[in-house]
This record gives C-alpha cells, structure tokens and sequence, in this order.
C-alpha cells in the first residue's frame, strides 16, 4: 500500500511540475502582440430599431337598449290620426356621435333623432317600427318593435287599440 501511494506521489509531482513547464511557449514562438489576427467580415452598422404599430382600435357599433313607445296623439276631425312617440335608448361605447333612421312597414314616421311619432295607417294589421342606430365611424345597430292592430278607436280624448288597451292622447 505504501509503494501504490508513493507512485501516486510521483505521478502527480510530475503532473504539477514537469508539465506545466513543456505547456509554456519557447523563446522561438512570436509574440502574441506580433501574430496577426485573422480579419472578421465587417457587420454592417446598427440601424434603429423599427417601431411596431400600436394595435388600432376597432370602432364598435352603437348599442340599442329598447325602443320605448311612449304615448299615443291624436288628431280629431274629419279624418282621425293617431300617433304614437317613440324613443330610441341607445349610446355609442367610444363615445361617438349617434344618428338614427326610422321605417316603418306602415304610416309615417315624423321627426328626427332618438325620438319620433309614428302616424298609424288607419286600418288593422301588423306594424313594423325599425331604427338604425349609426356613428360617425360607419358602425351600426338596429332594433325593431311590432304591434298587431286589430282596430283603433278615438272617442273623446281616449284611443282604444285591440287587446282592449286604452291610451289618452293631446289632440293637436
């Protein structure tokens, strides 16, 4: 045991020592100053980064809540026509500027804006009232309400439609 550990001594001795010594460059070896260093293709210089595009926000539609028939008005005379006014609840979430458009598949529709009367036609059937809701960015909503009317009567300053529903109005 002793003699595997005094070769290991020696083997290790010669590692440090002797090796060390045969690694260091002889006085006929250049200079690392004197040695040229091979040349490098040349990058071409660093331009400015391209900035990336803030994503554009779409423009969203305005957004219709209801429509609230608000009343009816009626005109007496020799002819009767009845009116109901109508609303449109509605807001734009960017916060655009609304502007409305009214049909109806019947009678006419009078006004401008988020509120209008509708003259109903003086006969029964079923009536179609449709608003398109437009921002000043193209985007647009409709919403749409039926009535079915199986007759309309004024007396006094009462309008009676069908279904037996009664509804006071201002003569104009």
């Amino acid at each position: 045991m002793c003699r595997c550990l005094m070769i290991f001594v020696i083997l290790l001795a010669v590692i440090v020592v002797i090796l060390p010594a045969s690694c260091k460059p002889s006085s006929e070896q250049s200079s690392p100053a004197s040695q040229t260093q091979p040349s490098l293709p040349s990058s071409p210089p660093m331009s400015q980064p391209t900035p990336i595009p803030s994503p554009v926000a779409e423009n969203r539609p305005p957004f219709i809540m209801r429509l609230v028939p608000d009343g009816w008005s009626g005109v007496q005379g020799t002819s009767t026509k009845i009116g109901m006014n109508i609303t449109c609840e509605a807001y734009d979430p960017d916060g655009d500027t609304i502007s409305f458009s009214w049909e109806a598949n019947e009678g006419t529709i009078t006004g401008t804006g988020r509120e209008v009367e509708w003259l109903i036609p003086a006969k029964p059937g079923r009536y179609v009232i449709q608003v398109t809701a437009s921002d000043e960015k193209d985007g647009k909503s409709s919403a749409s309400m039926a009535d079915d009317l199986e007759s309309v009567q004024v007396v006094g300053t009462t309008c009676h439609t069908s279904g037996g529903r009664s509804f006071n109005y201002e003569g104009h």
